[in-house]
Formats: structure tokens, C-alpha cells, sequence
């Protein structure tokens, strides 16, 4: 199947990033919009759009909703290849958002398979497994806005999804993409819709989206950027440009100066977002950490606070320094005990953190030019890049595995370099090779 557009529905930035990322190798334009009413804005020049729902830790009706809202502008754009992006390990309002897509009328079949081996992510026997701990029990699961209950995928999609969930093992799997595609057709003569699909290597997410390109029906792929890289197996990827030649990029008006320092902006608890900043601090004697657990702060002292913490790293940035901003408190053991769990509490935890850092990205931007932002987690880059006036990412670059590089689309700092990373990706001294190789 030959395609126009190719479109991505995540929910969540990072995610929508990491996954359009898989994509650079075919030489296509990567366009990922920050909001879902931002899609129609970066579609201009893009062969790939990726739409951000910002779904993952809202209500699951409103999840519902943004999914459908983002398919209809996909689909009136000329959208031709579709992918539904979820997390690897399982946050967010899956059921609900495949709700949204079955009741669109533009799929039969959902195959999902989360599984992203890189990550040591894989699911066996229906049951999803982090460097081999089942789901449930790894520190993500804790997640204060999205708590994970269940290990077996099948599970976890029914909790906001009432029909059957039928489920492709793994002896299926490697017996290749003509035995996978045979028992999707039972399930789906029996009126089964949404599939879950075992998978533990690279081979087997090959498998699975081979399957998804000889099945008879109109099937929606959905996983993670880890399924995500082979849907040329189950669509025609053709390359609108010649041979060697790249998607351009526009770079003006932003040119920042030579030596001009690197902003990182975290609003992730993650353990391994803290081990980032630490092994980068303990080795560029140029960085400086500035940690602001902000939402401990009484309520009427946090705008005071605020503009403390952001004088400080102005300070900082106008002395030739690259500053790391960790506003996400110590832990999520710690978030859940200091808001008792409850939502309100944590929304209000939540907003005070992006609102500190999206003011800090604004006055710094404001006042001291910017080699490039990093921001980790996905709701610190929306309110991050949004109080700058972007409306979306090119994706120009690979990082590391999973983690993109990409130029700012829209407003005052358009061509800005941006750098997006989940929590819980990438190695103790990922941040550090990011700000040694950036550009």
C-alpha cells in the first residue's frame, strides 16, 4: 500500500518523538505537533505527522475524545499509514483510546505489541516484563498519575475496554507472518477486534507488522516506537526525495552563539532522570544543578520560591554555564506520600513543577541566548515549548536509541534546538553524551 502522509497518534511528547524518530533512516520529513490543535500547523512539508494527544494521565473519556479529534485531522490531511503510539510500559488510557479508533470506522483489527527489546521491554505469554520483572512491580508502575495494576497486557486494555481481547503467543509469532495473519482472521471472525502479540527480539516485532501488510482487512498497528520502526513491512514507505537527499529543515530565525550554554529542564521523578543529572554534574565542572523540590513549598510561598529558584539559574546561564533544573521532588515513593495519592493533590503537585519550569525556559530564553533546551518528560515539554510559542518538533536526529533531536516549529524561537527524553530512558551518562554531541 503506497501512502501520502503517514500519521502517529501518541499520548504523550516524548513518546510521540522517540517513536517519529524510528523514521529518520528513510529520509522522510518528521513533523510532531505539541498539541492536538497544533497538527493542522506542522503538516506543511512533512511526509510523517506525529499528533501529540496529551492523553495519557486524563480522564479516560477525554483520552477518547483527543484520539478521535486527532484521527479526523489526520484523515483530512490525506493521512494514508497510521500507527497508534503507546508507552512501553503500559501508562495511559490504552483501552479507551482503542476504543476511540475501533469506533472511528477506519480500522477492523488493533494488533498491539508493546514490546521494546532495546529497553529490555518484551511481553511473554501475554504478560509484559521490564529486564525481566513482570510490569506491576518495576518503579514505574508506581507512577503517581498513571499506577499500573496488572502485568498481562490483555488486562490492562480491558479495564477501560469491554469487548474480548484476544491474544497472538509467541510460538505464533515465529512461525511467521502467514500463521499470525491466519489467527488474527479467526479472532476477527469471531468478532475479536483488539489483539495483544507476545514478542521478546527485533524479529519478532518484524513479524508482527508482516503480518499487519497481508492481512485482508484495515488493521491498526499500536505499540511502541519499538513496532513503530518496522511499518514498512506493513505499508509501502516510498521516499518522496532522491537518493541522499534530506528533508530540509528550516533554521532561521534562531542562531544562537557559538559557546552559548544548554538549558535542561526536568519534571521527571524517575530514578534514572536523577542518575542522569548527577553523572553529569559530577564530570562538566561547566554544569550546574539547581534542584527545587517546588511543589514542598508552603502554598503561598511558591510564587516567591519560583522567582528565586529562576534568578538563580539566569545567574547561572548568563555566566557561561549549562544548568540543569530538577523541579520533580526525590522520587514517586515520595510524590504519592506528600500528596496522600489523591488526584487533586497531585494536579496541583504537577502544575506547580511545569509552571516553574515553563517560566524558567521563558525568562531564560528571554534573557540569555540558548545553545539547545533538554527536557525530560513529556508534559514538562509541552508547557515548556508552548510558553515559547512552538507549535511542534522537526526531528532532525538520533541522539542515542530512543532519544531525538529536533528543531523548534513555530514562534519567537523557531529552529531552537530541542532535545525530548523520557524519565526513565537512556543510560547513567546519557545526559552528559547529550550536551557533548548536540548540533
Amino acid at each position: 500500500m503506497s501512502l501520502s502522509l503517514i500519521g502517529l497518534i501518541a499520548d504523550d511528547l516524548t513518546g510521540a518523538m522517540d517513536a517519529g524518530m524510528q523514521l529518520l533512516s528513510r529520509r522522510l520529513a518528521i513533523h510532531t505537533a505539541l498539541t492536538v490543535d497544533d497538527v493542522e500547523a506542522v503538516m506543511a512539508g512533512a511526509d510523517v505527522v506525529v499528533a501529540n494527544t496529551q492523553s495519557r494521565n486524563i480522564d479516560p473519556h477525554a483520552a477518547y475524545r483527543q484520539v478521535r479529534t486527532a484521527l479526523d485531522k489526520l484523515a483530512a490531511g490525506g493521512c494514508r499509514a497510521w500507527y497508534k503510539k503507546i508507552d512501553s510500559t503500559l501508562r495511559g488510557n490504552i483501552g479507551a483510546e482503542l476504543k476511540a479508533v475501533l469506533d472511528s470506522g477506519v480500522f477492523d483489527l488493533v494488533i498491539t505489541a508493546p514490546a521494546l527489546p532495546y529497553n529490555k521491554r518484551t511481553t511473554i505469554n501475554g504478560i509484559h516484563y521490564v529486564d525481566g520483572v513482570e510490569l506491576a512491580e518495576i518503579e514505574l508502575a508506581k507512577d503517581p498519575f498513571a499506577p499500573i495494576a496488572y502485568s498481562e497486557i490483555g488486562s490492562i486494555i480491558k479495564t477501560q475496554f469491554e469487548g474480548e481481547v484476544g491474544h497472538l503467543p509467541l510460538d505464533t509469532v515465529r512461525r511467521g507472518s502467514g500463521a499470525l495473519a491466519a489467527k488474527a482472521k479467526e479472532y476477527l471472525a469471531a468478532g475479536i477486534k483488539v489483539l495483544t502479540a507476545d514478542a521478546e527480539t527485533e524479529r519478532d516485532l518484524r513479524q508482527i507488522a508482516s503480518a499487519a501488510g497481508v492481512l485482508p482487512c484495515r488493521v491498526l498497528l499500536c505499540g511502541s516506537a519499538g513496532l513503530f520502526r518496522y511499518l514498512d513491512e506493513a505499508y509501502s514507505l516510498a521516499n518522496p526525495r532522491g537518493e541522499g537527499e534530506k528533508p530540509k529543515v528550516d533554521r532561521e530565525p534562531y542562531a544562537p552563539p557559538e559557546g552559548a550554554p544548554v538549558l535542561v529542564l526536568s519534571g521527571s521523578p524517575a530514578q534514572m532522570s536523577k542518575r542522569q543529572i548527577q553523572y553529569l554534574e559530577d564530570r562538566r565542572p561547566d554544569t550546574v544543578v539547581v534542584a527545587a523540590d517546588i511543589a514542598a513549598v508552603p502554598e503561598g510561598e511558591a510564587a516567591a520560591k519560583t522567582m528565586e529558584v529562576i534568578s538563580t539559574v539566569i545567574g547561572h546561564l548568563r555566566a557561561g554555564k549549562n544548568v540543569a533544573l530538577d523541579a520533580a521532588g526525590t522520587s514517586k515513593e515520595a510524590i504519592l506520600s506528600q500528596t496522600r495519592g489523591m488526584r487533586e493533590q497531585l494536579d496541583r503537585f504537577s502544575s506547580t513543577v511545569q509552571t516553574l519550569l515553563r517560566d524558567a525556559a521563558a525568562a531564560a530564553a528571554a534573557q540569555v541566548p540558548l545553545a539547545a533546551l533538554v527536557l525530560f518528560g513529556g508534559d514538562t515539554a509541552v508547557a515548556v515549548l508552548k510558553q515559547l510559542g512552538g507549535q511542534g518538533i522537526a526531528i532532525v536526529k538520533e541522539m542515542e536509541p530512543y532519544i531525538p533531536l529536533g528543531r523548534l516549529i513555530g514562534g519567537a524561537y523557531a529552529g531552537l534546538l530541542v532535545v525530548t527524553k523520557a524519565g526513565g530512558f537512556g543510560s547513567e551518562d546519557s545526559l552528559l553524551r547529550i550536551l557533548e554531541t548536540r548540533g
